[in-house]
């Protein structure tokens, strides 16, 4: 038996949503939006993603007050939700089972450096490995 975990770090870029079961345990949504640069064919080029994480328990009352454009760290367990629509077709989405999540950043703080002392980003400041194929 295995197990993946996926770790990411982004902006929440939508209000948290926040629900109570008939059990009463929380489950919080949080999307989560990350961008990276990567080089490729000798230019930079920009990518964003989106991620739907679920936070359960005990974090969620804390996560829940996160605002859009806070940076967050999440590492969890991608889970695979399959499901039919209205009009009888599946569907299939992916989230974020997040077994760990921290609010890297919030408010008007000034930005994370990611990269090096310098301020230069990871990926920006990968130009020694021109030669690696990814």
């Amino acid at each position: 038996m295995g197990y993946i975990q996926t770790t990411l770090i982004g902006n929440v870029d939508a209000e948290p949503k926040l629900f109570t079961t008939e059990k009463g345990y929380q489950i919080l949504t949080i999307r989560v939006k990350v961008e990276s640069r990567k080089k490729a064919n000798g230019t930079f080029q920009d990518f964003k993603s989106w991620h739907t994480v679920k936070v359960f328990g005990d974090r969620c009352a804390e996560l829940a007050t996160l605002s859009v454009g806070d940076l967050i760290l999440v590492k969890g367990e991608p889970r695979r939700n399959k499901w039919t629509n209205k009009e009888g077709q599946e569907q299939i989405s992916w989230e974020i089972a997040a077994d760990y999540a921290e609010a890297l950043q919030t408010g008007a703080a000034p930005p994370v450096s990611l990269g090096r002392e310098n301020g230069t980003p990871l990926a920006a400041a990968a130009d020694e490995f021109d030669d690696m194929p990814f």
